[in-house]
């Protein structure tokens, strides 16, 4: 642990019990899209996950959560927090490496944005490599008001892929290479290999998660592969993650309307909803289709410092 860490902080497995004191550690993170109220028991019950605490004088003052993809040899840190008591005292750091080590994977996956200035630093880019870059686009709406969705019929256009289907998109050469040209598929913000023993995890059951398709049978690399996650935050009291493959937007609208009918069906208020998409899709377009579901874009700001806005996610590996 660094020099200027406490030297009493302890780390240990977390528990169910801890569930309260760990939801204490901050008061602000993601900027109100905290998912760690909506995934906590999930991490607990997950036996692909380990999560883990950091206690000083008796108090959490730190939580990472440890899952392992990639046959276990990649291991991804998720809801990594630590109190402001202890902030930019190592004690972060040093809790994320220990999970790291418990883990027993040869890598670890961070998932980053760039409002976050800790990534610009030089030593948060030593030993790592940057594998992604994708972007953001931030609506914020509430799902009950749009009539809209009821004019766009999508059955048939726009199907759930089953496993055999996920297994042949990451597995086809011609197909995973327009869909996830950077060898790498990100759902729900965890990144994975394009490997068979992946597919089972893409939509795991721990989180409230589906997909859509309209990839063609047949190694023809066109039509879109998308999921969503929806899960309760904070402020405001949904979230939404969309991730979007694939560079042909013919079949845009029909996903689009596919996930809003989800997002309406499972939100009762506000919901905040990321989109996240290649540097190389067709963003204008993205934002016209929107449009037309009566949406507008809203910049994702940060609430401690307003000049920065959230647009870019980055995956590094180590």
């Amino acid at each position: 642990m660094a020099t200027d860490s406490p030297s009493s902080v302890a780390f240990r497995l977390s528990t169910p019990e801890d569930k309260d004191a760990v939801l204490s550690i901050h008061g602000n993170v993601y900027e109100g899209r905290d998912y760690l109220p909506a995934y906590y028991d999930k991490f607990m019950e997950c036996a692909m996950t380990k999560s883990y605490v950091a206690v000083l004088d008796g108090e959490i003052v730190g939580f990472c959560a440890s899952l392992l993809v990639d046959s276990g040899k990649t291991c991804v840190s998720r809801a990594s927090r630590v109190s402001p008591r202890v902030a930019s005292k190592g004690v972060y750091t040093a809790l994320k490496a220990h999970a790291y080590a418990q883990s027993g994977a040869i890598r670890q996956t961070s998932v980053v944005v760039d409002a976050n200035q800790a990534v610009l630093k030089p030593t948060f880019q030593v030993n790592k490599k940057l594998i992604l870059t994708h972007l953001m686009t931030r609506y914020v709406f509430d799902a009950a008001q749009l009539t809209s969705l009821d004019v766009c019929p999508s059955q048939g256009v726009v199907n759930t892929p089953n496993q055999s289907a996920l297994l042949r998109y990451l597995t086809t050469p011609a197909v995973s290479n327009y869909l996830f040209p950077d060898d790498r598929i990100v759902v729900d913000w965890i990144p994975f290999r394009l490997k068979p023993e992946n597919v089972p995890l893409l939509t795991w059951s721990g989180s409230n998660c589906a997909g859509f398709t309209s990839v063609p049978e047949g190694e023809s690399p066109s039509g879109l592969l998308s999921f969503d996650t929806i899960f309760k935050s904070i402020d405001p009291p949904y979230a939404c993650n969309m991730e979007i493959y694939g560079t042909d937007i013919t079949t845009l609208k029909h996903h689009l309307a596919f996930h809003l009918r989800r997002i309406r069906e499972l939100t009762n208020g506000p919901t905040s909803l990321l989109v996240i998409v290649h540097p190389g899709f067709n963003h204008s377009y993205l934002k016209k289709t929107f449009r037309e579901f009566g949406l507008e874009t809203e910049l994702w700001r940060s609430k401690v410092n307003p000049s920065l806005c959230y647009s870019k996610q980055f995956v590094f590996e180590s």
